[in-house]
């Protein structure tokens, strides 16, 4: 079992939509609304932002030999984003293989 903390930055670097072989930039639901009905800030602005969390991992250790081992791990990342409108913290699970040597001479 593995527990920690995790930082995430999320940066936003292309907002579009997809209606056949039409490409239309859009931006996410947020303060400042772009589009053709909406007056474009003459300003770039970032999209995103730097924001924490935790993850639990639990997995076990399978050792081929006294050098070799295989770790199947299932994961929940529990964290936030900081983009606006999207700022609830969410869990995400995932799943991993890690492969663990030692005292290997190559």
């Amino acid at each position: 079992i593995e527990t920690g903390l995790s930082m995430n930055n999320v940066k936003v670097l292309k907002n579009m939509i997809r209606i056949k072989n039409l490409e239309y930039s859009i931006k996410y639901a947020g303060e400042h609304p772009t589009g053709p009905y909406s007056q474009d800030p003459k300003y770039d602005f970032y999209q995103g932002g730097i924001a924490a969390g935790g993850f639990v991992n639990a997995g076990f250790f399978l050792r081929f030999n006294e050098n070799i081992a295989l770790e199947p791990i299932l994961g929940v990342n529990y964290s936030k984003t900081q983009l606006e409108g999207y700022t609830r913290p969410g869990p995400s699970v995932y799943f991993l293989v890690r492969f663990s040597f030692r005292s290997l001479n190559f």
